[in-house]
C-alpha cells in the first residue's frame, strides 16, 4: 500500500473513475444476466457477476481513500 500513497493525485484520481464506471457496468451487467431466461445456472452465474463487482467496489474503495491520504484502515 505504500505505492498508492506516492502516486500523484492526478493518477489516483483516474484510477477511481475507472474503477467505478467498471463496478457500474458490471453491475448492470449482472442485473441484465439476471433477466435473461435461457442461462440454466443462473443463479450461480449472477452470484459470480455480484463478487466481481463487489471487487471493483474495493478497488474503488481503495483508490478513494489513497486520494484522501488514508490508505491505513483499507490495509
Amino acid at each position: 500500500m505504500g505505492v498508492l500513497s506516492h502516486m500523484p493525485l492526478v493518477v489516483l484520481l483516474a484510477l477511481l473513475s475507472v474503477f467505478f464506471l467498471a463496478a457500474f457496468t458490471q453491475a448492470v451487467h449482472a442485473l441484465f444476466i439476471a433477466t435473461r431466461r435461457e442461462v440454466s445456472p443462473a443463479r450461480v452465474i449472477f452470484a459470480y457477476e455480484m463478487l466481481i463487482v463487489v471487487h471493483l467496489v474495493l478497488a474503488c474503495c481503495t483508490a478513494n481513500s489513497a486520494s484522501r491520504g488514508f490508505v491505513v484502515l483499507l490495509a
